[in-house]
């Protein structure tokens, strides 16, 4: 591509607001989260549910902060906190992440400038190239799971699971995206993978 320009400073002034364009392009990644879930068309009603660790080894304040952000979506749904009183229903959450190890990732995109005078023009050259290989780096598998069970009888209603995969290994800062998907369309369709898409301000 080549901009012919009377004017080195408006020159300078595009390229410059050209490849920050392409720069904030490159960096924006949606978070992405396949979700799979099984459910027996659960109907909210306001039933009290009780939010517990599937591990009783993730009780702590971690699990805490997380269960919060379940119970909030579970009251959109329509569910209420227990609180004092016996659960009608008994929620179980599991996470974790796991390292998956090294994979090649995209190098990003490189830009080139070439300047020329022809007469009493400055033209400037832009160039860019788009890479198809970079250096390796660590991809983690981030997951989240969730049951929810009838507390008296013991049948089980609903469970899902929300399986991400990234370069980012700071699971409270991955949880709520992974809460968000896990809701997306909730109950969704049981028995089906789906993936979703989130925006992020990355």
């Amino acid at each position: 591509m080549f901009i012919n320009l009377s004017g080195k400073r408006a020159g300078i002034r595009v390229l410059l607001l050209f490849s920050i364009t392409l720069m904030l392009g490159a960096c924006a990644s949606p978070f992405k989260a396949d979700v799979t879930r099984f459910h027996t068309n659960p109907v909210a009603n306001g039933q009290a549910i009780l939010i517990e660790p599937e591990d009783a080894a993730l009780h702590g304040l971690e699990f805490n902060r997380y269960a919060d952000l379940i119970g909030a979506k579970l009251a959109q749904i329509g569910y209420s906190p227990a609180g004092d009183n016996p659960p009608a229903l008994i929620v179980r959450l599991n996470y974790g992440i796991i390292n998956l190890g090294e994979q090649e990732k995209d190098s990003g995109a490189s830009i080139g400038v070439g300047v020329g005078r022809h007469g009493g023009n400055t033209g400037f050259g832009l160039g860019t190239v788009f890479g198809l290989s970079g250096d390796d780096d660590t991809v983690y598998e981030r997951f989240l799971t969730m049951v929810l069970n009838d507390a008296g009888t013991g049948e089980r209603l609903f469970e899902g699971r929300a399986v991400s995969q990234g370069p980012e290994n700071d699971l409270a800062a991955i949880m709520p995206l992974l809460v968000t998907a896990l809701f997306e369309n909730y109950p969704g369709q049981s028995g089906k993978t789906e993936t979703i898409t989130i925006k992020t301000d990355d």
